[in-house]
């Protein structure tokens, strides 16, 4: 019968050290994997709630006849569609990411700045790793002259 030793059980310094190491670099992909993957959903939610917007905005005109011409008359609109809660309607065009909530400078595209003849406007939304983006609405382009209506 062998004798064991008891001096020579457990690990070494080395293994222990690869080990680390090892547990280490999948900690760091999936950080990263993580980070990308929570990018990219907070991205497709930004998005989602500007079409959510422009679905009101669009319903409101057929239910209506014309735009909402103001950042509350939007947040209050009692038609078919109702913007989402995490949806906020400025008209201060200093745009940041805001904690999951969608932050959205509205103009409106009319003849004149009270947005009463509106034909149309423009979303401009935070998006975050990717700057503001600009969505058009309506019969607005990129060429249309824009106003900021009253709040």
């Amino acid at each position: 019968m062998a004798k064991i030793d008891i001096k020579n059980r457990g690990f070494t310094i080395v293994e222990l050290l690869v080990v680390i190491v090892v547990i280490g670099i999948l900690a760091a992909i999936t950080m990263v994997s993580y980070s990308g993957i929570s990018t990219k959903a907070k991205v497709a939610q930004e998005q989602a709630n500007i079409n959510s917007f422009i679905n009101v905005m669009e319903v409101a005109y057929a239910e209506t006849g014309s735009y909402p011409a103001t950042t509350t008359a939007i947040e209050n609109y009692n038609g078919s569609a109702k913007l989402p809660s995490n949806i906020n309607v400025t008209t201060d065009n200093n745009i940041t990411s805001s904690n999951f909530n969608t932050i959205i400078f509205f103009q409106c595209a009319a003849s004149s700045n009270t947005c009463s003849d509106a034909i149309g406007g423009a979303v401009t939304s935070y998006v975050p790793g990717g700057g503001a983006t600009i969505i058009y609405y309506g019969k607005a382009t990129a060429a249309s002259t824009f106003f900021t209506p009253a709040s």
